[in-house]
């Protein structure tokens, strides 16, 4: 049984934001490709505009996606079965296509979760 019904996923695929149970727990998410999805998150949870989210992957490829280099540090991720799992990673990330996402930080947080449904 799908842990989303289609209108949830169809939603966020949309550009919107929903609640959903997440490998820690619920979560308020939305296309971290679309900054003004993104922004919108942080004005529903009155988040601290300079602190970065964590971004939900469902692959090490997805990373090519933000401009994240796939080098050491995602063979020694690979070889530390870190992932998928319940652990969040900082990388560097000097792209300013993507400051919305990491506030001034130069780094971007992602994780793989174990459930592919997310």
């Amino acid at each position: 049984m799908p842990i989303f019904d289609n209108s949830i996923i169809e939603t966020i695929h949309k550009g919107g934001v929903g609640v959903i149970p997440t490998d820690t727990l619920y979560g308020i998410v939305g296309r971290a490709d679309m900054k003004e999805t993104v922004e919108r998150i942080y004005k529903i949870r009155k988040r601290n505009p300079s602190k970065p989210c964590i971004i939900l992957i469902s692959s090490y490829d997805d990373l090519k996606k933000f401009n994240i280099d796939i080098s050491l540090e995602i063979e020694y991720l690979k070889k530390q079965n870190i992932w998928p799992g319940k652990v969040s990673v900082v990388l560097p990330s000097y792209d300013s296509k993507f400051e919305y996402l990491s506030r001034g930080t130069q780094s971007l947080s992602f994780r793989l979760p174990k459930f592919p449904e997310l």
